[in-house]
């Protein structure tokens, strides 16, 4: 019998593969660190254990009985006054899962990484699976993610099936956290309380439909070849041409003005400043606004050739997005 071993259950993508699941009937195994931060209760075949991945004897106790691993769970955020949380989480806490797989003999592990570990690019050429990695880091969150490959990578040598997957910037019904801006905004904006694009409008980034990571994760445990990884994407666009599709999508018309680099990079600046004294995440960090005003096209076409993935274009996401915000 076929039993599912989840890490990053109340994640944006951890919670919408396990809601997908439960309803293809598939019995789960949640590692949650508190069950009541659970959105969904009393799901049909979901057994809940509550643990961390940085708990080896945990991740053991809930992994038994299942055959296959879709390990989610990261430290995502952009600043943590603990910056050793980023290597405990995401370096120690995936060497736990892959040796708790290893130890119960799991037939495949679908780990979830970040697209964010591709390289910068131009406005005409998109990053692919062979681009290769960073060798510098400008977040504790990338450094971590890129040494947790290597702990991938040495399981994998040893035998252990894992396919990887990378996700590009996700958006879709969901929580309105950190991991999902987009969404975060086109509520803002439908509400007229978002007037800013960053920069001069133009620099590249890639938006993902949540629906599409979900799908993508069944293909990859399905489909994906050991020791590979794909990238999950959506449409490459600019800033200009996302907040265009936001506009339709929410059907207003508010305005909108370019916001400059070096004021956005100040602002994040001192934004870090206050956090820090006060020991809170700020909003977002000079390294983060770096970051996405660096071109960041991305290609999915080996996932689509090889898994059968497929895109939900943008305009279509952010209709079916802004009709889930307007029901809330």
């Amino acid at each position: 019998m076929e039993r599912y071993f989840i890490t990053g259950s109340t994640g944006l993508i951890g919670r919408a593969l396990t809601e997908l699941l439960s309803s293809h009937g598939k019995s789960l195994h949640l590692l949650v660190r508190s069950p009541s931060k659970l959105s969904f209760t009393n799901l049909e075949g979901v057994k809940v254990f509550q643990g961390d991945i940085t708990d080896f004897d945990s991740v053991e106790k809930a992994i038994k009985g299942c055959s296959h691993v879709f390990h989610l769970a990261a430290c995502a955020t952009q600043f943590d006054k603990d910056p050793g949380v980023f290597d405990r989480v995401n370096v120690e806490g995936t060497r736990n899962v892959l040796l708790a797989a290893a130890n119960n003999h799991i037939q495949k592990v679908v780990y979830t990484s970040t697209a964010g570990l591709f390289p910068v690019t131009s406005k005409t050429e998109d990053a692919n699976e062979d681009s290769g990695k960073p060798v510098n880091f400008s977040t504790d969150y990338i450094r971590t993610k890129y040494l947790a490959e290597k702990v991938i990578q040495e399981f994998s040598e040893e035998g252990l099936p894992i396919t990887t997957v990378y996700p590009t910037r996700v958006y879709g019904p969901g929580s309105l956290r950190e991991s999902n801006s987009v969404t975060k905004i086109l509520k803002l904006y439908s509400r007229g309380k978002w007037h800013l694009i960053p920069g001069d409008g133009q620099t590249y980034g890639n938006y993902v439909f949540l629906d599409d990571i979900t799908q993508g994760l069944l293909h990859a445990m399905k489909s994906g070849k050991t020791g590979e990884g794909y990238i999950l994407g959506g449409e490459n666009v600019t800033f200009d041409e996302l907040f265009r599709n936001i506009k339709e999508a929410s059907g207003k018309k508010h305005i909108l003005v370019h916001l400059p680099y070096p004021v956005l990079w100040t602002g994040a600046a001192l934004l870090l400043i206050f956090s820090r004294l006060l020991g809170k995440p700020p909003l977002i960090t000079p390294e983060w606004i770096r970051r996405y005003l660096e071109h960041r096209r991305l290609s999915s076409d080996k996932a689509i050739r090889e898994l059968g993935y497929t895109i939900t274009p943008l305009k279509e996401g952010l209709t079916k997005t802004m009709e889930w915000i307007n029901q809330q």
